[in-house]
């Protein structure tokens, strides 16, 4: 419980934050927060307005005219061996090593 510590023009202050001079500040710091506040939920409120009213993407059509898959295997298997080969291969240094 809450004692009363003084009387200021009739006021009852319950702490020393309570005295007059203290107010203006608590008020900065309180409106600092509510500004902060609803600047991270306004983008937050226009996001669900247009999640609300989205519409669905068209459906895409059948793909035509591709290269069949086995193609890109072929690809990828020639291109692995010739890296492959070309680590491998034996260095040509001269007598100097």
């Amino acid at each position: 419980m809450l004692t009363v510590m003084a009387r200021h023009n009739g006021t009852i202050l319950r702490s020393p934050r309570d005295t007059p001079a203290a107010r203006p500040a608590r008020m900065a710091r309180a409106s600092a927060v509510v500004a902060s506040l609803g600047g991270l939920l306004l983008p937050a409120a226009a996001a669900m307005a247009q999640a609300a009213n989205a519409v669905a993407p068209p459906e895409p059509g059948p793909v035509r005219g591709g290269f069949p898959i086995w193609v890109a295997y072929v690809a990828m298997l020639a291109l692995t061996a010739a890296v492959l080969a070309v680590g491998l291969l034996p260095s040509k240094r001269g007598h100097q090593d």
